[in-house]
């Protein structure tokens, strides 16, 4: 843990500027294997209505009334400036006795989205990134800015984190985005749901990792990203915030063929000093004093590191726990039994545990019985490269008071090796993906 909040100050004596990084190699294309154009092309064609917009609400109802629904007609004239109404949409018919949301959202508080429609009919929807725990991210051009967005609609089931508070301190402590964190661009309300806008970003490393068959990718490319993840940790933390969700998903390359990469989704993210909710982090990036159910620290979110480098190095996650037990009983096998001070600070020491402290083990078939310390992160990552190994076991610490911190972990010696060079062209391809990119 950090004892003093970390100045904020620009890492560049350890880290090039942003638009510096080397790009992934020359031999890689990615447009080849992931389909970059939105599912839907905002519309080209000049019309009376293309050449209309903006206008003002009431410009809207004596032209285009005809293409509003009846709630859009009494909708509108909240907005000073219309820029679409989503004309060609097949759009919601609302329902005034409906529970959920006037049938604006389905039955777990999600919000409809309809392509070709509008969000705050300035917005129009492009594509459906996807759906998360607590909302939906879409791809939306922006017809005041003429760009594109990514919108990021709450569920107003799921909306009790503090989300936007977060971005707002963050966007407040790094204004020209020296961090690797999403560019959080702004927020409004619409039809009941908080919409966070955010800049586009290409990939995460989940599609990256399928991208290369999952057989894992360059110890100098894993290198290069955790440098990355390091310097945003040592903002977040050094500002104590903790981001609560560190996985593959959730770190994003900011462009196809380069290798800059961001955090994204701060939905369970909390100040250290705030925490919100006492259950988070996903399955197989869970660090164990979570499960535990124990108080927890920014170390959760190294824990989340070591497992998404040793994830990147092999192609599939270290801990592949099938319940929140096997999870468990996952880390200990790979990182032996966690300090018999911290399972008994547990309440619920004993779901995993009998009496005399050893296992449950809810296996029963020998051969599949979980043996604490049976097995280890050397073996795992097949004998990798010393340094390396040693950097992710730290990580991997089961106690997290003993788990290395961001600052520490900046220096580290394989970290600190990081090397600039460009990958070499002549490396041999078999494939779209370039072998200098896997093991």
């Amino acid at each position: 843990m950090l004892s003093q909040p970390m100045p904020a100050y620009p890492l560049q004596c350890l880290f090039p500027p942003s638009d510096k990084f080397p790009s992934l190699s020359s031999n890689i294309s990615l447009q080849d294997s992931f389909n970059t154009n939105p599912a839907y092309s905002p519309r080209k064609l000049i019309n009376q209505e293309s050449q209309s917009f903006p206008m003002t609400p009431n410009q809207v109802l004596k032209h285009f009334s005809d293409k509003l629904t009846k709630w859009e007609i009494n909708e509108i004239s909240v907005y000073n400036t219309i820029y679409c109404i989503g004309s060609e949409a097949e759009k919601i018919k609302t329902n005034q006795n409906s529970k959920t949301n006037f049938n604006f959202d389905d039955d777990k508080g999600k919000y409809k989205v309809v392509i070709k429609d509008h969000i705050a009919y300035r917005y129009e929807i492009c594509e459906i990134y996807g759906n998360g725990t607590f909302g939906v991210v879409i791809k939306a051009l922006d017809l005041k800015e003429n760009k594109y967005v990514a919108l990021k609609i709450i569920d107003r089931k799921n909306n009790i984190g503090n989300e936007v508070d977060i971005l707002r301190y963050i966007k407040s402590k790094d204004e020209k985005g020296l961090y690797g964190i999403v560019d959080f661009l702004g927020s409004f309300t619409f039809r009941d749901h908080i919409v966070i806008i955010f800049e586009v970003l290409s990939i995460n490393l989940f599609e990256f990792l399928k991208n290369s068959h999952f057989e894992g990718i360059s110890l100098n490319l894993i290198r290069r990203i955790a440098s990355q993840i390091i310097q945003a940790l040592c903002f977040l933390h050094g500002n104590r915030i903790i981001h609560c969700d560190l996985k593959p998903e959730n770190v994003l390359f900011k462009e196809l063929n380069r290798s800059l990469v961001k955090l994204v989704d701060f939905g369970t993210s909390c100040f250290e000093d705030r925490k919100i909710f006492t259950y988070i982090q996903s399955r197989y990036y869970r660090a164990p004093e979570i499960i535990l159910g124990l108080e927890y620290t920014s170390a959760i979110d190294i824990w989340s590191l070591g497992c998404i480098l040793a994830e990147l190095y092999i192609g599939r996650p270290i801990f592949q726990g099938e319940s929140d037990s096997d999870q468990l009983y996952c880390i200990m096998e790979y990182c032996g039994y966690p300090p018999t001070e911290l399972i008994l600070q547990s309440h619920k020491w004993r779901t995993y545990f009998d009496d005399s402290l050893h296992v449950k083990n809810i296996k029963k078939n020998r051969e599949n019985f979980r043996k604490p310390g049976g097995r280890t992160i050397e073996g795992f990552l097949r004998n990798a490269d010393v340094k390396f190994v040693e950097f992710v076991k730290m990580c991997l610490e089961i106690d997290p008071r003993k788990r290395i911190t961001a600052q520490e972990a900046l220096l580290d010696q394989w970290i600190m090796d990081f090397s600039m060079k460009v990958v070499p062209k002549k490396e041999p391809v078999k494939r779209k993906l370039s072998l200098t990119m896997l093991r």
